[in-house]
């Protein structure tokens, strides 16, 4: 199935939406966004889950804000800045520490 509005918009609405991929490799079971500017997801609740890993990345700015509260628990948690790898970290060796000696 393919929706396209060359020079419109596409709107879908409905009391629940979900959008579900299914593969039976690697390869397939994927759902992309892709937009020329922004991805706008607003929410009163925002839950993000995976098994194997989440990343996060960005060519310029990552803000983390909790207006009111900003929590942040890990098992290992490893924090470093641009210094931290020349410098070495003031807790302990950096990462890239670590894996030179």
């Amino acid at each position: 199935l393919i929706l396209r509005a060359a020079s419109g918009r596409v709107r879908i609405e409905g009391v629940n939406i979900q959008l579900v991929a299914t593969g039976s490799d690697g390869n397939n079971g994927n759902v992309e966004i892709t937009a020329n500017e922004k991805v706008i997801v607003k929410s009163q609740i925002i839950d993000l889950s995976s098994k194997v890993s989440t990343k996060i990345f960005s060519e310029k700015t990552v803000d983390v804000i909790g207006k009111a509260i900003l929590d942040i628990y890990g098992g290992f948690v490893d924090v470093a800045d641009g210094a931290t790898s020349i410098k070495g970290s003031s807790c302990g060796p950096s990462t890239n520490e670590a894996k030179n000696k």
